[in-house]
């Protein structure tokens, strides 16, 4: 199924996916690393559902207006990351 969701959003066949787990809990995103025939691309979807009570996304939300249950505050990040890095980010 998950194959499924990646070859939707990247309109590409999916070969692999690995899970990318930064080594600690409670971490606010699940990450994969979706290779196809084409690309390797890294994959982010947002775990939080509610708004982040804890004093770190309060500070960001605050300070930069980002809310983290969102990808569209990363998509100029993503934009620039594309243009210098050899594994794109979508």
């Amino acid at each position: 199924m998950e194959n499924d969701i990646f070859q939707s959003l990247l309109g590409e066949i999916v070969e692999e996916v690995h899970a990318l787990d930064p080594g600690y809990s409670g971490h606010a995103s699940d990450v994969w690393l979706v290779k196809t025939s084409a690309n390797e691309v890294i994959v982010r979807s947002s775990r939080l559902k509610e708004e982040p009570d804890n004093d770190f996304w309060w500070g960001c939300k605050f300070l930069f207006g980002v809310d983290p249950r969102s990808a569209i505050y990363i998509e100029k990040a993503s934009g620039l990351l594309n243009k210098i890095a050899t594994i794109p980010a979508h």
